[in-house]
């Protein structure tokens, strides 16, 4: 006779709308063999006598809301997500947090990465969601001495139905922009603003990423990928917070002591496309040899060959790169198709060693012993956990 093992129920009772943190939750609870209840079922569906079957809640939800006093009552473990820190809340229920200051201080430090000295963002006179991630963006920007412009404007859905002011809006970010000494780093608040940014941008005779490079936040693909050209973007905490919260929740439930009540997740990486395939550089040597590095990256091609084609010596253009970048050229090299090899692991469905090979490596053990060096994760577990689906 078959032994039956109970199957945990757990209540998923997320409100906000952050399509991959709901995913990557249902992923994980699915891998735990679990059975899972959303909020819209829970309520309207399943008959009240079951509500009493839950075994553990995932929530975004304060301590203090009537829904969740049955289950504080009866001890049933819950887990709390979301961007807002709380502090009586997060005495009552562990609580794993996104905080939104950290996708702002990730976008300017993402620039920093790439030389910018110029930085600007686009937002709402009215304060909205947003406030936190610029704050942050703006004051990083500074602790790491670069100028910050900021444009503040009523908010575009307000008029978005209404061509004449739409036109009116995109002559006054164009015109902004033209004022900004170039090239000059570009925050969006969503993808979405970072798309209608890039639209501005080609009205108004800017090109990107030369003269201004675009980033965005969320990753949302009808965005990011039907952009012309396609937009980088901050993958935000949600995925993070999803894998951290289940393990924390199975943790409880297996009895096991928690070390902390409050958990806060970071933003991990850029997922990048031609909107910020630039390094700024007022170099024009250096910014040809970057430009042959990124086109030919793939290809076996020589350092000598390099200073060859921008017309200076081998000597004088290494000492450019260790001087402008910090790092030689056969480093950007190896950074550039690594760079390229970890965008392609998440969006397409080639094997690892075909992607490997087309980005330009040639020994599997190598690629797998660098990759792993930089991303902290072997190539087939890191596309494991980040492919876009």
């Amino acid at each position: 006779m078959k032994k039956h093992f109970h199957k945990p129920l757990v209540f998923i009772d997320i409100n906000q709308i952050w399509p991959l943190l709901h995913q990557t939750i249902t992923d994980e609870c699915v891998k735990n063999n679990w059975q899972l209840i959303f909020e819209e079922i829970f309520f309207k569906e399943i008959p009240s006598q079951y509500h009493s079957k839950i075994d553990a809640v995932i929530t975004d939800r304060f301590y203090n809301d009537p829904l969740l006093k049955n289950f504080i009552k009866n001890k049933i473990p819950i887990i709390r997500v979301g961007d807002i820190v709380n502090k009586k809340s997060d005495e009552v229920i562990p609580a794993v947090i996104g905080k939104l200051e950290s996708l702002g201080n990730f976008a300017a430090e993402y620039f920093a990465q790439r030389n910018f000295k110029n930085l600007a963002y686009v937002g709402n006179k009215t304060p909205s969601i947003f406030v936190n991630s610029t704050k942050s963006f703006i004051s990083r920007a500074k602790s790491l001495n670069m100028e910050t412009h900021i444009l503040l404007l009523d908010p575009i859905d307000k008029f978005s139905n209404h061509s004449s002011s739409f036109s009116q809006y995109t002559k006054k970010v164009g015109e902004w922009l033209k004022t900004i000494p170039r090239p000059v780093g570009l925050f969006a608040y969503n993808d979405k603003q970072a798309m209608r940014l890039c639209y501005i941008c080609q009205q108004s005779k800017l090109r990107v990423p030369e003269d201004v490079a675009i980033l965005g936040i969320g990753n949302e693909a009808k965005y990011c990928q039907t952009a012309h050209p396609p937009l980088s973007s901050i993958e935000p905490y949600h995925r993070n917070i999803g894998v951290t919260a289940i393990q924390l929740l199975h943790d409880i439930m297996q009895n096991k002591p928690i070390k902390n009540r409050l958990t806060i997740v970071k933003p991990v990486r850029v997922i990048e496309r031609s909107s910020t395939d630039i390094l700024a550089t007022k170099d024009k040597i250096l910014s040809d040899a970057l430009k042959i590095i990124w086109k030919n990256s793939h290809l076996n091609i020589e350092t000598k060959e390099i200073a060859k084609e921008v017309g200076v010596s081998l000597r004088t253009l290494e000492r450019k790169f260790k001087t402008h970048l910090g790092r030689t050229m056969i480093e950007e090299i190896l950074r550039k198709r690594l760079e390229n090899v970890q965008s392609k692991l998440i969006s397409n469905n080639e094997s690892v060693s075909e992607i490997a090979k087309k980005s330009g490596f040639i020994s599997m053990s190598y690629f797998r012993k660098v990759f792993k060096l930089k991303y902290n994760e072997l190539p087939a577990d890191y596309r494991e956990k980040y492919r876009i689906h």
